[in-house]
This record gives C-alpha cells, sequence and structure tokens, in this order.
C-alpha cells in the first residue's frame, strides 16, 4: 500500500461516518418518532368508515388491476375517485401487497400513511437544518410535529391530508434550500411540489402558494456571496432527478385533472356548502376565533399549549431586546414570515365557510413547528431551548401514551385520540356478509346497503368484499339508498332501478336481532344520513320482492335476496 493511499484513508473512513450521521439523520429521526404509530397500525383491527374505506377499496382495486390486467391499469390511475384526487389510493395501492405479511389490507395501507409522516417529520428535520438552525432547534421542530394530536390521530386513520402534508413540507425544505440551491434545481421542483400537492387534496393551492412564492425570490436573488459552484445543470443529478420526479408527478396530475377536473371542483364546492352535513355557518367573525382555538389544540395537547406559546413568546421578547430580529433577505426570516402568512391565510379561509372538519389544519402543523423552531433557535438561549425540549417530549409521549389506551394525565388528553381496536364479533359478521353476497354469479353487481354509519356502511362492506376477492378478479359493489337521502319514494325508486340482488340492512325494530349495545347507541333518529332507513327496510319486508337469506340475522343485521324483480 501507497503512502498516498494510506494517508487517503483517513479521509474516506471521515467522509463516510460524516455522510452516515449528516445525510441520513433526517430519516432517521423520522423513522425513530413514527415507531409508537408502526405498532399501532399492526395492533389495530377498526371497522373502516366512509372516506377511508373508499380510498382502501380503490387502492385494492388499482393494486388488482395492475396485477391482473395490466393493459387497463394506466386508464383506471385516470379514473381513480372522480371526485377527490387520487394521490392516497396511487401511494396505497403499492402497499397491499404486504396486506398478507402484516396482517390484512388495512393495516398495510395504513403502512402508506405511517411512511408518509415518517418523511414529513424528515423534511421538516432537515429544512429547519438547512436554514442553519442547530440540531437542537431542527430536533424541536420535528418533535412538534411528531407530538402533535392531530398528527399522532391521522396516523391512525386513511386519509389523504398526511400527503398534501408531505407536499407541504417538501414545499418548505425547498424553501430553506433556495439560496443554497442552483436556480435550476429550484425550479424543476416546483412543478413536483404543486403537481403532488393537487394529487393530494384541491385545497393545496392555500397552502403552498406562500412557500412557492418566497422559493422563487429567494432563488431569484440568491446569498449576498453568490453560490458555491456547481456543474451544468444537465450534469447535475440533483436536476435530472427532480426533472424526472416533476414530469411523471406532472404527468399524472395532468392526465386525472383532464377527466376529473368539473367533478373535483363540485365536490369541493359541497364541501364548503352551507348543507348542515358539514358544519354550521355561525358567520366568519365567530368562527376565525374558533379556528385559531382548533390549531392550538390540534397542535398542543391541552395546558403544553400554551407553555410552548409562552416560550415563544419569550425568545420573541429575547430578540427584540437583542435586536437580532430585522426585516432582512435571511432566510430565517423570510421562512418566518411565510409560516405566519400561511397559517393567517388559510384560518380565514375556513373561517368563510361552514365545514369545522379540523383534520384540514394538518398541513399547518409544519408551518407552526418550523416558525417556533426558528424564534427558539434565534434568541439563542439554550435554556429556553431545552425547556422547549421537556416540553414537547412530555407531549409526545403523553400522546402516543392516549393512542395506546393510557391517560396517565387526564387534563392533558386530545378527544380523537383512542387506542386500537379490537377485532369483534359484529367485526367478522360483516365478513360473512361479504361472503353471502359477493359470489362469483353476482360479480359486477350492485348490492343495496339500507344504512350509513360509520361502522356500517356501502363504503365499508365494499372495501371487505375487494379486500378478500379483488385480487382473485371478482368485483362486487355495493351503494346507498343516497347521500343523505331524506325522500323515502326517491330512496325506494333507486332500489328499483338499481334491480340490487341483495338488500342488506339493520335488523331494525327485531328484538330477537339487537345490534351490539356499542352499536345500538349510535343509531339516533336525528342522524342525516339515516331519514329513510327504517321505512324502506319495513317497505321492502313487506313487498314481497326480497326475503331474508337463512342464517343471516345476526348482530343486529339482515341480509335479503331479490326473489323477483322490484319493478
Amino acid at each position: 500500500m501507497t503512502a498516498g493511499t494510506t494517508s487517503a484513508l483517513p479521509r474516506v473512513v471521515a467522509g463516510i461516518r460524516t455522510f452516515n450521521v449528516r445525510r441520513l439523520a433526517p430519516a432517521g429521526v423520522g423513522f425513530v418518532l413514527v415507531l409508537p404509530s408502526l405498532v399501532w397500525a399492526f395492533r389495530d383491527h377498526s371497522i373502516w368508515p366512509w372516506d377511508p374505506a373508499w380510498y382502501g377499496e380503490v387502492s385494492v382495486d388499482l393494486w388488482a388491476t395492475l396485477r391482473m390486467d395490466a393493459g387497463t391499469w394506466g386508464t383506471a390511475m385516470a379514473h381513480a375517485f372522480g371526485a377527490k384526487p387520487p394521490a392516497i389510493a396511487w401511494l396505497g395501492q403499492f402497499f397491499v401487497p404486504f396486506g398478507g405479511i402484516v396482517g390484512g389490507d388495512p393495516t398495510a395501507l395504513l403502512l402508506s400513511i405511517v411512511v408518509t409522516q415518517a418523511a414529513i417529520i424528515g423534511l421538516v428535520f432537515a429544512a429547519c437544518r438547512r436554514l442553519g438552525l442547530s440540531d437542537l432547534a431542527a430536533g424541536l421542530g420535528a418533535l412538534l410535529v411528531a407530538a402533535s394530536p392531530l398528527f399522532i390521530s391521522m396516523s391512525h386513520e386513511y386519509f389523504a391530508e398526511p400527503i398534501q402534508t408531505l407536499a407541504i413540507a417538501w414545499a418548505l425544505f425547498a424553501l430553506a434550500s433556495a439560496t443554497r440551491w442552483p436556480i435550476a434545481l429550484t425550479a424543476v421542483q416546483i412543478p413536483g411540489i404543486v403537481s403532488l400537492a393537487m394529487l393530494a387534496k384541491l385545497s393545496s393551492p392555500a397552502y403552498i402558494a406562500a412557500p412557492l412564492l418566497a422559493m422563487m425570490f429567494l432563488a431569484m436573488l440568491g446569498p449576498v456571496g453568490g453560490r458555491p459552484a456547481s456543474p451544468a445543470f444537465w450534469r447535475d443529478w440533483r436536476v435530472i432527478a427532480s426533472a424526472v420526479v416533476s414530469i411523471v408527478l406532472g404527468y399524472g396530475a395532468a392526465s386525472w385533472y383532464a377527466i376529473n377536473q368539473q367533478a373535483a371542483i363540485a365536490h369541493a364546492r359541497l364541501a364548503g356548502a352551507d348543507t348542515g352535513l358539514y358544519g354550521v355557518n355561525k358567520g366568519f367573525v365567530k368562527q376565525l376565533p374558533d379556528w385559531i382555538r382548533h390549531l392550538r389544540d390540534v397542535s398542543f395537547l391541552p395546558h403544553l399549549g400554551f407553555a410552548i406559546l409562552i416560550l415563544a413568546a419569550a425568545a420573541l421578547a429575547l430578540l427584540i431586546g437583542r435586536r437580532g430580529i430585522k426585516p432582512t433577505l435571511d432566510p430565517r426570516f423570510v421562512m418566518a414570515v411565510t409560516c405566519f402568512v400561511t397559517v393567517a391565510v388559510v384560518l380565514v379561509l375556513f373561517a368563510a365557510q361552514p365545514n369545522d372538519e379540523v383534520r384540514y389544519l394538518l398541513g399547518l402543523i409544519p408551518f407552526v413547528a418550523i416558525f417556533v423552531a426558528i424564534m427558539i433557535d434565534a434568541s439563542n438561549s439554550r435554556s429556553l431551548a431545552l425547556v422547549a425540549a421537556v416540553v414537547l417530549v412530555a407531549e409526545f409521549g403523553l400522546g402516543e401514551l392516549q393512542s395506546f389506551g393510557q391517560k396517565p394525565i387526564g387534563s392533558l388528553t386530545y378527544p380523537t385520540l383512542s387506542s386500537p381496536a379490537r377485532e369483534t364479533a359484529f367485526a367478522k359478521e360483516l365478513d360473512q356478509v361479504v361472503d353471502e353476497t359477493c359470489t362469483a354469479d353476482l360479480a359486477g353487481r350492485i348490492n343495496m346497503v339500507g344504512a350509513d354509519y360509520g361502522w356500517f356502511n356501502h363504503n365499508t362492506i365494499e372495501m371487505l368484499a375487494f379486500e378478500r376477492y379483488a385480487v382473485s378478479g371478482r368485483r362486487c359493489y355495493y351503494t346507498a339508498l343516497g347521500y343523505a337521502e331524506n325522500d323515502t319514494e326517491a330512496a325506494w325508486t333507486r332500489l328499483q332501478q338499481y334491480q340490487s340482488p341483495y338488500y342488506i340492512s339493520i335488523d331494525y325494530g327485531s328484538k330477537s336481532n339487537p345490534l351490539p349495545a356499542d352499536r345500538k347507541v349510535l343509531v339516533v333518529p336525528s342522524d342525516p344520513f339515516n331519514v329513510v332507513n327504517t321505512a324502506i327496510y319495513q317497505r321492502v319486508k313487506a313487498s314481497g320482492t326480497y326475503k331474508p337469506v337463512p342464517g343471516t340475522r345476526d348482530d343486529g343485521l339482515v341480509v335479503l335476496k331479490l326473489v323477483k324483480s322490484t319493478g
């Protein structure tokens, strides 16, 4: 071995160590902080409600199409959902093959959410470091995201918001990198960010507009000292890889919206309308304070939120006292302003409409986290940072404990954090309903489900049917009497039009076949989604067109089979 080789070896080893620690740290932080959610996914046997079940069914359907009829897979991708952007199913389908290993398709699909959230945490951590914040401050930002009650609870459900938040975290990382990257690298990532965000949710422009504008502003100005030397963009592998990703995402978004744009816009307008189903319009002046409180509650456990706000205020006071905060082109200042503006704009937009679904706030949590991290780091107070770390570690621990059913401090709880559900007799009964109604000779027909509850609806049953049979080529479909239908005649006409081979219902009024107690309490007369159920069930029985299938009256459910035309 030559002397030159010997002297070079320590540099190579040092380079490897530096790469492992610095480059892989965001991935490591993300992985560690989602480990509890990973365990939760393996232990859960929940009955998935409406939208998650729909997303799951489409995910399984796409995978089954790719596996059995790859020639039509592109068409199926372009038509997925129709009314809702498809990113959740496009990603989730590639986790379906792991269902046999991890205990079922629902668990596999939840893994896609956990992986997405690990990436969000990693990008927030990397964005904070790219801004020049200390590793401690970057860790605080990542921990704030991971510890927020909404972030934890959303890892337990199959919704689209985590993928939207991933696009937002990507935009924030690109913004933090804008003065370090070549302009070409920043420019080529923008189409990918926009495409991913729009493939996730139609509301995404409200979240990413300010980061993209700030990113382009900083990219054009550049740092005072100029950018470090970099290869021509056509030789820069980062630019090439980013271009490929952006082209793929852009093509996917263009293909889907070319077909489904009008339906997606119509659905978004319905969700934002004052229908009484999604919320009550109390007026902007009353709703804005509500949304501000919602953001506090989804970001922090009770009382701990005040602690973090006090720490952030103390950091701001230190900054002002030291005159350390000035309107400059410092990326930290630009990022802080961008975070504040985005949070304000989104809250104002939410307050202007009646929909009060708080899960839409998930995309704001990275903004809150990075803003707090910047404030505490810029205060240059290690004591402040350590106190914030203690508070956030406590919040993370308490939140995760609550998600497994433990509440060591009752006053520090979040209402939607629930423990993994055990497999119940009712869930097994739903499986039997699927086996009874999804037979080979009825594949392709549409069965009617005469109820629309979170634990018993057509989406849930269709997902179970696809999970059990779609990979073998059998597609069984289920529908409802109507969307929040309140007209009995309209519901009856729908049943006649479909000529459904099976009518699946709660056995309303049966004393010998009651619902389980935990389900019965959820059947309330004021439910707007189930106004006509009892009347249609009684009419179906009296008509003689359907007869109960022997052996299907169990756990409060009943399956009736079509014996003659309903026309």
